[in-house]
């Protein structure tokens, strides 16, 4: 037990070492944030590989529907990783509702920038009447502990070459859902021949803390056109309401003053 123990140490120091910070913190975007770098779950899906290659998840009752968030894959950084990872998943529509499809660039061939491993989503043929619909689901797995909420933070950036389309962010779990959208920040990166990559980062709250929480991007094209997503980033928190946290801290005052 103690040489599990202390792998599990080891492997932690490691991704805290290895850990890359968000362009836009949680600890200064969101105002409940309480837990420092590199938080609970710190998830960087950078898609250095083709997420089509990526294992199916064991709980998916459709193969080919749901691909595991593994250290294999996908970059873990937060103390609680290691211990959640197994049940987090990325789903979607691989062939999405109308003409269209999803790929992946080794290299960014579409507006010449030196960026790597991207998600493609295409819509070949797309109208307002008949419009192709893309929908990404990130599971995230969660500590099942009896607490007043879990804080949620989302960074991305992406590139499209089309005004027509529409993206939805939403935020589910057992108990609550939150529109993301509401607290959605965009800024405009690198100009490419009138075209831009663009960050979006925002943040929400699930009250009570979910045994999991499902951000659900969605993605419309009204009309032909190419979204890049160079990565997504995830920090999650569950911390205990402001009453529980003082009895906590009453409670190891009293223990600390027992062993004294």
């Amino acid at each position: 037990m103690k040489r599990l123990m202390l792998v599990a140490v080891i492997l932690t120091a490691v991704a805290v070492a290895n850990a890359a910070p968000f362009h836009n913190p949680p600890e200064l975007n969101h105002p409940d944030w309480g837990t420092p770098f590199p938080y609970q779950r710190n998830i960087l899906v950078g898609f250095d590989t083709d997420p089509h290659t990526w294992s199916d998840h064991i709980t998916s009752p459709t193969p080919g529907q749901r691909v595991a968030l593994t250290p294999s894959v996908i970059h873990h950084e937060g103390t609680d990783d290691l211990q959640l990872y197994p049940s987090d998943w990325l789903g979607g529509d691989v062939t999405p509702v109308g003409s269209g499809f999803t790929g992946w660039l080794d290299i960014d061939t579409v507006t010449g920038s030196n960026r790597q491993g991207l998600l493609r989503l295409e819509a070949t043929q797309a109208t307002k009447e008949q419009p192709v619909v893309f929908t990404l689901v990130w599971h995230i797995d969660n500590w099942d502990r009896p607490w007043e909420e879990k804080h949620f933070f989302a960074e991305a950036e992406f590139w499209s070459n089309v005004s027509g389309t529409q993206n939805t962010d939403e935020l589910f779990s057992a108990n609550d859902s939150f529109l993301l959208d509401d607290n959605a920040i965009y800024e405009e990166l690198e100009f490419l021949e009138g075209q831009h990559w663009g960050r979006w980062h925002s943040w929400g709250t699930l009250i009570p803390n979910p045994e999991y929480e499902e951000m659900i991007n969605t993605v419309v094209f009204t009309e032909p056109g190419i979204m890049l997503i160079d990565y997504m980033h995830i920090a999650t928190e569950c911390v205990p309401e402001p009453g529980s946290m003082a009895l906590i801290g009453v409670g190891l005052l009293a223990l600390m003053r027992r062993k004294r």
